[in-house]
């Protein structure tokens, strides 16, 4: 794919909801409240992207896989942070590995096409559109939560 396009898919251009603005402006209460049939919260969907987001910055870095015993570690055991300070720390983690990403796909083109894994010639390129699509797809869950939690207060209110 394009650099360019995977740079605007990254900050929410084009078909993608910006993924910090989803989360940024949310209260730890908000982000943590679980809804009835409801998979996963907010709070648990930010933890799970910015788990992946390291996991293959740090394989981009080291050219190293870095070993998952147990892969459900992406899912944080609460249902929200512990207090508002928790949550803004996730929430600049988002902000600060999106800003890398970006980066690398800015860099040249050297960069983007390393190998970083020689068994399936996958690329740092390669790494950060495998991110792009799974951040969509769990913003896309995070904001159909938002817009769920926010009509239950207007029932709740009205």
């Amino acid at each position: 794919m394009n650099p360019a396009t995977l740079v605007q898919l990254l900050n929410g251009r084009g078909a993608h909801v910006e993924p910090v603005a989803c989360f940024e402006d949310l209260s730890f209460e908000f982000a943590g409240r679980r809804l009835p049939y409801a998979p996963h919260t907010i709070w648990q969907l930010l933890v799970h992207i910015n788990f992946w987001i390291d996991f293959e910055l740090r394989w981009i870095e080291t050219s190293q896989r870095p070993e998952v015993k147990d892969w459900a570690v992406s899912w944080p055991h609460g249902d929200g942070p512990r207090d508002e300070a928790e949550y803004q720390r996730e929430v600049a983690r988002l902000r600060s590995q999106i800003d890398q990403l970006v980066a690398l796909e800015e860099a040249q083109a050297s960069t983007r096409a390393r190998i970083i894994d020689k068994e399936r010639a996958y690329t740092v390129e390669d790494a950060v559109g495998l991110l792009v699509a799974h951040n969509s797809y769990h913003v896309g869950q995070a904001m159909m939560l938002r817009r769920m939690v926010e009509a239950g207060e207007k029932e709740t209110v009205g």
